[in-house]
């Protein structure tokens, strides 16, 4: 970049020009210097040197005020600078305000203790209230004020806790601890892009901050960068190479991004550096069952009880016995469900195997799912799921209790013990009957009902949009319902603007606040297609013909490859390729609906 001189429009560029500034102000030449500055600021107005001298210059002819707005100015350009602080101390204690001065000098001292310069003029300008002892202070209010900001984020109270954290900053503006646990509150409220950003700030301070790189990973994979996370991750690690979390973090994402061998690799790493690490091997286990190693996979699962995740609080070990297993024959056992919906429908079906084994089971579930298992499962009682306390687990009532995932570790403990079965659920018939004659009304074409979100936010790339559906819309033959939960009103209007098909929503059936009519819908399908949510589990379960799309890293229950689920025989599986790329996911999965269609 080159810029005119003042005074004889001689090209320099803005290096030239502010040596001269410099060149001009050594020797007094003050109006010169100040003319090159202004000019420098013209041209560049966040020019921090530039505008730091024009300060210096407006201190020395005794323009304090003009000289305080330069170096604050300065300051708000870079806030790591000693000197300018230095520099801004000088003249607010010309003009008297010596409070601020102190401030300021602090600042300066605590960038740069070292500087002997500024902390003579610091003790020099300190009277008995304000002594040498207060800045030697400073450190242990700045550890007071983080432990503060912790505690509070801790409490659930994240903006009170960065309020803390600046404070930290007005301080020491440099501190790398305080912009780190800033972004980590920013993630906590979902402000992934700042939370970035702040990490970023605080490994500019500190390059070496482990830490902060693990965390900028977090973020950076929160966002969907999964490329830059493990790059976040892997600098962390060769910062910090016994570093746990990072190589948990780092598993994790390469899982995503369907480098499966290698996230086992890293979470086995991260068990082997810290052997108590719970959510680390919790997230290993989902590695090993999706992988299709079940014993390794079912040993690991019970991890889950060690993390906030999920409430053991619920077991009393000095009052209830843990079934692990053992004969269980007359025993009255108590299972409870512990996951989601899907969880419970896909857990239910080992029930049955309690029963067969002569245990006198009580089931407590969602509140939803009562009709529905009630019907289902022959000689259980099924109760409403309380919260804290299990129904009566606090006396003699039961031999055993069990949540209902610990059940797979003893009755599924390899591939060759799931059942051969096509249903576990029953709807109930006349509805399912009445739904299928209204739907049909008086054309009998292929009933398929369709979902494609889901509302879990820790497996979004699971989803897709109805949008990405429409080139199964145009299928001859083919009626289609809609299943999916939640507010679809304006998709299924673009839809049916864009396409001329209407999609049927039936509005008599709340999908998730009444299960059991939901069930009733999905058994009067004849195909269902979906993604992996509630839909997927509830058609399985009823043995409905269900074309379900996976994305690259499933969910451990999906199972890595295979087109057949080992939990629902009606379910055939279509798999991403590559990385979030749908395209050849729903080109296979229209031809098999336009087989079904010509069949029926």
């Amino acid at each position: 970049m080159n810029m005119e001189h003042a005074n004889n429009q001689e090209q320099l560029t803005i290096d030239e020009a502010y040596k001269q500034a410099i060149q001009h102000f050594s020797v007094a030449r003050y109006n010169e210097a100040d003319q090159l500055c202004t000019a420098i600021i013209n041209a560049v107005p966040n020019h921090i040197d530039a505008t730091n001298l024009l300060g210096i210059i407006a201190l020395k002819v005794q323009r304090h005020d003009i000289a305080i707005k330069l170096f604050e100015k300065a300051i708000n350009i870079d806030k790591s600078r000693s000197l300018i602080y230095y520099n801004l101390a000088s003249s607010l204690y010309e003009i008297g305000r010596e409070g601020e001065a102190k401030q300021a000098l602090i600042i300066a001292h605590n960038l740069d203790p070292k500087n002997e310069n500024i902390a003579n003029s610091l003790y020099s300008m300190l009277d008995e209230s304000f002594n040498k002892e207060a800045v030697n202070n400073v450190e242990q209010n700045i550890d007071q004020l983080l432990q503060q900001g912790i505690l509070l984020h801790q409490s659930g109270e994240i903006e009170k806790a960065i309020k803390s954290y600046k404070k930290v900053l007005k301080i020491q503006p440099n501190n790398p601890s305080a912009f780190c646990n800033i972004g980590v509150a920013l993630m906590h409220q979902g402000k992934f892009k700042n939370a970035v950003e702040s990490f970023k700030k605080a490994i500019s301070f500190k390059p070496d901050y482990a830490f902060a790189y693990s965390n900028l990973g977090a973020a950076q994979k929160e966002l969907g960068d999964l490329t830059q996370a493990v790059l976040s991750y892997k600098k962390a690690l060769a910062i910090q190479p016994e570093y746990a979390q990072a190589y948990s973090n780092l598993g994790l994402a390469l899982k995503e991004q369907g480098d499966m061998d290698a996230g086992i690799k890293n979470l086995q790493k991260a068990v082997e550096i810290k052997p108590d690490y719970a959510d680390a091997r919790h997230n290993l286990s989902l590695m090993e069952l999706v992988n299709g190693d079940f014993i390794n996979g079912w040993k690991n699962y019970s991890w889950r009880w060690k993390i906030d995740q999920f409430d053991f609080k619920r077991y009393d070990k000095h009052k209830q016995k843990l079934w692990k297993g053992e004969d269980i024959a007359n025993k009255r056992t108590l299972v409870w469900s512990e996951q989601g919906i899907g969880e419970s429908i896909i857990f239910s079906s080992i029930i049955a195997d309690l029963v067969k084994l002569k245990a006198d089971v009580v089931l407590e579930c969602d509140k939803r799912l009562i009709p529905l298992f009630s019907r289902s499962i022959n000689s259980i009682k099924c109760v409403k799921k309380q919260d804290p306390k299990i129904i009566n687990a606090q006396n003699n009532e039961f031999d055993f209790i069990v949540p209902e995932g610990d059940l797979c570790r003893w009755l599924r403990p390899d591939i060759n013990s799931f059942p051969k079965s096509d249903a576990h659920l029953i709807a109930d018939q006349k509805l399912k009957k009445s739904l299928r004659k209204k739907y049909q009304k008086k054309n009998k074409k292929l009933l398929v009902g369709i979902s494609w979100n889901s509302k879990n936010s820790n497996h979004k790339n699971k989803s897709i949009t109805l949008k990405q559906l429409r080139p199964l819309l145009g299928i001859k033959g083919v009626t289609f319902v809609n299943l999916q939960y939640g507010e679809t009103k304006d998709e299924l209007k673009e839809s049916t603007k864009k396409t001329g098909v209407k999609i049927i929503t039936d509005n008599t059936v709340d999908q998730m606040k009444d299960l059991d009519s939901f069930a009733a819908q999905i058994a009067a399908m004849d195909l269902v297609v979906t993604i992996s949510n509630t839909t997927a589990h509830m058609a399985g379960a009823l043995g409905v013909p269900t074309l379900l799309m996976l994305d690259k890293s499933p969910l451990w229950y999906w199972l890595l490859k295979g087109k057949n689920s080992p939990w629902y025989s009606s379910i055939r599986l279509f798999r991403q390729k590559k990385l979030g790329e749908w395209k050849d996911v729903i080109t296979e999965v229209k031809q098999e609906v336009e087989k079904f269609a010509v069949q029926k």
